[in-house]
C-alpha cells in the first residue's frame, strides 16, 4: 500500500516507513524514512483522537489490501471519527 500525504507531497510505500502519532505534537501523523534517517509530517488534525483515528484507518486499509491511502483532511477525520463513535465502519 502507498501513502499519500495530506499536502500530496510525498507518496511513499507503507512498508519502508514507520507511520505514527507524534509524542511531541500529538495531533499529527509523522513518518520516518529508516533509509534516510528524516520525518516528515504526514497529515495534521484537530486532535489527538482525530489523529488516532486516522491511524486505525492506515491499518485498516492495510489489512484490507487497498492500494492507496490518501491522508484525510482535518475536517474529514473528525467526520470520519464521528461516524465511527455512532457504530459506523470506517
Amino acid at each position: 500500500m502507498r501513502i499519500i500525504s495530506q499536502d500530496k507531497k510525498y507518496d511513499i510505500p507503507y512498508d519502508s516507513v514507520t507511520v505514527y502519532v507524534s509524542p511531541v505534537i500529538p495531533r499529527e501523523i509523522d513518518a520516518d524514512f529508516v533509509p534516510y534517517r528524516s520525518t516528515e509530517v504526514l497529515g495534521t488534525y484537530n486532535s489527538e483522537e482525530d489523529a488516532l483515528c486516522v491511524m486505525k484507518s492506515i491499518r485498516k486499509a492495510a489489512m484490507d489490501g487497498y492500494y492507496y491511502f490518501y491522508m484525510p483532511k482535518a475536517e474529514s477525520a473528525s467526520w470520519w471519527r464521528q461516524k465511527e463513535a455512532e457504530g459506523g465502519e470506517l
